[in-house]
């Protein structure tokens, strides 16, 4: 019993002089952690052009993109937000252009709620899975292709302009984007409800770093500098905050009337201006 006590005396001295030295330990290997990711992520996108980063994610889809052409996730319908989002903006039974269709799994639900559509995409393994589905379910629309970052309009004016699950934050380069909605908004009515969604950023400095880090590299070949919230997963990502949906769509003249985000995915909705 008392060589019990003996033990437990020691460990209870031993116990504050190991804590912090594990806690800094642990702060040393986050810092060479979060470093190291920036240097590589940085290095990346600086080499890397923004024609190059786009060609990465179509190939990332050519190779990886079969689950969004499986029946079941065609199936699946809206999202809870994109369902109650659509409810609140768009006309219904109006005529609705999806951008970044993919296989069309929007298309479907959209039409199935009433509203006629039409789409396109860049991935011709899921464009070819798309048109089969619509045939198959009876559902007259245009699924059409089109090159990365770009708009096919079908030839028509649409009451409202849906782009797929991420698509925008797939585009690199704000211009790019900011050249992306404008394309849309010139398919629309005027007063069209226009809705996209992505992943919300999570800023800070391993991010800050990164596009520092490729921002020079960039300078060095006169290109476009990395924006933060630029990143590397499977190809490219761009992580939004309010703030930047918000300024992207004003630019290209699209007033932001709802933000969602926190408790479900980031998604937003703007209205295009009535001009003249």
């Amino acid at each position: 019993m008392h060589e019990n006590s003996l033990d437990k005396t020691a460990s209870d001295k031993i116990v504050p002089l190991i804590a912090p030295l594990y806690f800094f330990l642990e702060r040393v290997l986050q810092w060479l952690h979060n470093g190291a990711t920036a240097m590589i992520q940085g290095v990346g996108l600086g080499l890397l052009s923004n024609g190059q980063l786009e060609a990465l994610t179509v190939e990332r889809y050519r190779r990886q993109g079969s689950a969004y052409a499986e029946e079941s996730y065609l199936k699946s319908g809206l999202f809870i937000w994109e369902r109650d989002a659509i409810r609140r903006y768009f006309p219904q039974g109006g005529k609705v252009l999806v951008a970044a269709a993919g296989a069309g799994r929007e298309m479907i639900a959209l039409a199935e709620c009433g509203f006629a559509v039409d789409g396109f995409d860049c991935c011709a393994a899921l464009l070819e899975s798309g048109r089969r589905e619509l045939r198959n379910r009876g559902i007259d629309a245009q699924l059409l292709d089109a090159p990365p970052s770009s708009v096919r309009s079908c030839g028509k004016k649409y009451d409202a302009v849906l782009v797929g699950f991420s698509g925008y934050m797939y585009i690199p380069g704000r211009r790019r984007r900011i050249g992306f909605l404008r394309d849309l908004s010139g398919c629309t009515h005027p007063g069209a409800p226009l809705m996209l969604s992505f992943t919300e950023a999570a800023l800070g400095r391993r991010r800050a770093w990164t596009a520092r880090i490729g921002s020079a590299i960039r300078r060095l070949r006169r290109a476009e500098v990395v924006e933060e919230g630029d990143w590397l997963k499977t190809g490219f990502q761009h992580h939004f905050d309010r703030q930047q949906i918000a300024s992207e769509m004003n630019e290209a003249g699209i007033d932001l009337v709802h933000y969602g985000g926190g408790t479900c995915y980031g998604h937003a909705v703007g209205i295009v201006r009535t001009t003249g």
